[in-house]
């Protein structure tokens, strides 16, 4: 392993720590619910209202796929902090 791969995955734990953080916080959970809403995470990116305009309809695209990634980072650092918070059950040699 070289010194930078030693440096990218330090940075990277340090982010998926960061994530985790973030999940556990009450104020970003609010704040990344009225960001989904503002967005329209649930809404179609096609839309009638702009005569089905493409341009429009890849922006829509975007702003939700950037809350997608945000969703997933969330997930993965919860489960990265459950899996340090859960007991390791002793296994057993057949």
């Amino acid at each position: 392993m070289t010194e930078a791969d030693a440096k990218r995955m330090d940075r990277q734990a340090a982010v998926t720590a960061a994530w985790a953080e973030l999940a556990l916080n009450k104020s970003f959970k609010v704040v990344f619910e009225d960001a989904q809403l503002r967005f329209g995470m649930l809404s179609p990116s096609f839309v009638a209202t702009d005569g089905y305009n493409t341009h429009a309809a890849a922006v829509r695209d975007g702003q939700k796929e950037v809350l997608r990634d945000f969703a997933r980072r969330l997930c993965l650092g919860r489960e990265r902090l459950e899996d340090e918070t859960t007991p390791q059950k002793p296994t057993q040699a057949a």
